[in-house]
């Protein structure tokens, strides 16, 4: 009775080990856990604080804070005195600036700058500048009223000018030689019919240095040949041979073969105990 009950035990394990040795390997495999399998954890829900709402008790009546009053800094510039028609007098202000170095065959530019300082209109104001020898009148303009020149005398009739008011004319002159002396001065005056409070500010002078200026010569730079340097060939980079990763599963390293031949081995020992009983 023992020994059929050893050779029963023999003949289901060797047949169980047989079947497992010739599982397809998905199925096998299909036991064993993922290398990654991440679940998506759900984020709990953030909440958003609201501010608190500051809300008067009843009864109460809202205050309204006062507009503040803008202040002028303490830098600020005035606004030009309004004309003053009851006594008033006018402040006639010229003033000239342009290059203070010329070359022979430049063309130069004189801005003349009229302005009203005084409380009260200046009226038929005329700016004349006689531009010197040593210069040709080649241009002008003014931003008010009427300018013309005769030879190098170029006269503005600016008009009425009021308080604040600021006129500007340019006269353009190309310099034709050298003077001697070398500096030449050039002079702007302004002359008004009312009863000008201040005329020493009336006129404007601008002293100008005459020069040669002899062009300065540029040489040719030799061209340079262009530089060719060899560029040795590219060496290429062994590529390393791809990585066996070994099967996942649950690691226990089974060989299907082995498994099979001890089956074999079992059945068999249980096929010649059973001829032994016999």
């Amino acid at each position: 009775m023992k020994l059929s009950l050893v050779r029963s035990l023999l003949f289901v394990a060797g047949f169980a080990l047989a079947l497992v040795a010739i599982m397809p390997v998905g199925i096998q495999q299909s036991y064993a856990a993922p290398l990654a399998n991440l679940t998506d954890t759900a984020e709990p829900p953030t909440r958003t604080p609201v501010p608190p709402t500051n809300t008067p008790p009843p009864g109460a009546t809202p205050t309204t804070p006062p507009a503040a009053t803008p202040t002028l800094p303490p830098n600020a510039t005035p606004p030009p005195p309004p004309p003053d028609t009851g006594g008033g007098r006018p402040d006639l202000v010229v003033v000239k600036t342009g290059f203070t170095k010329a070359c022979v065959g430049d063309i130069v530019t004189f801005t003349i700058t009229v302005t009203n300082q005084g409380n009260a209109p200046a009226r038929d104001v005329v700016v004349v500048d006689d531009v010197p020898p040593p210069f040709e009148v080649v241009g002008f303009s003014t931003s008010r009223g009427g300018i013309n020149a005769v030879g190098n005398r170029v006269q503005a009739d600016l008009g009425t000018v009021n308080p604040g008011d600021v006129i500007t004319i340019q006269i353009q002159v190309r310099a034709t030689r050298v003077s001697n002396p070398a500096q030449v001065t050039n002079t702007a005056t302004g002359t008004t019919s009312s009863n000008d409070r201040d005329q020493s500010n009336n006129t404007s002078t601008i002293t100008v240095s005459m020069e040669e200026c002899r062009a300065i010569s540029q040489t040719t730079p030799s061209p340079v040949p262009p530089t060719t340097t060899a560029v040795p060939p590219a060496t290429p980079t062994p590529v390393p041979p791809p990585r066996v990763l070994p099967p996942t599963g649950d690691g226990s390293g089974t060989n299907p073969l082995a498994l099979l031949a001890l089956g074999f081995v079992l059945m068999l020992a249980s096929l010649l105990l059973r001829r032994r009983s016999s």
